[in-house]
């Protein structure tokens, strides 16, 4: 079903976000920055064999995944929850990414296998700015679910 478009998510992406374990929904985030993968390739060459090279995948990166958007009462709420749940009960588990066009139709997911809280935050608060809080959450992770592998 797909998400309800309100006035608050305007035309842009919006980006859904669960934890597991406990199902936790984190509610609607508006940028997600580090969804990739990296390998080192290292080369080989033999000596006699001139400029020939033999390449191959070596090392798998992911980057920490990080989350931010305006604070509201509702979805900040969840997040402390969760993390609060975490720093007692210290679970590794999947977080889920389902990016959403402007009509709230999904357009791809990730799920981040291994995920744990790296750091959360919310923006200096200054009441002579016209600015929302911006609350960030970094996620680190091991790699990508894919139909139950990893990548």
């Amino acid at each position: 079903m797909p998400y309800a478009v309100d006035d608050q998510m305007g035309l842009a992406n919006r980006f859904l976000v669960t934890a597991n374990p406990g199902s936790w929904e984190l509610g609607s985030w508006a940028e997600v920055k580090g969804i990739d993968v990296t390998w080192d390739i290292p080369e080989y060459r033999a000596g006699d064999s001139w400029n020939l090279r033999w390449q191959f995948p070596a090392l798998t990166k992911y980057s920490p995944v990080t989350l931010s958007r305006a604070a509201t009462k509702k979805d900040t709420q969840k997040v402390k929850e969760w993390l609060n749940t975490n720093a007692m009960n210290f679970e590794v588990g999947e977080v889920t990414i389902k990016l959403l066009d402007a009509q709230g139709e999904e357009v791809a997911d990730w799920t981040l296998k291994g995920a744990v809280a790296a750091k959360w935050s919310i923006a200096g608060f200054d009441a002579n700015s016209a600015r929302v809080a911006i609350e960030t959450l970094t996620i680190n992770h091991i790699g990508f679910l894919d139909d139950e592998r990893t990548f």
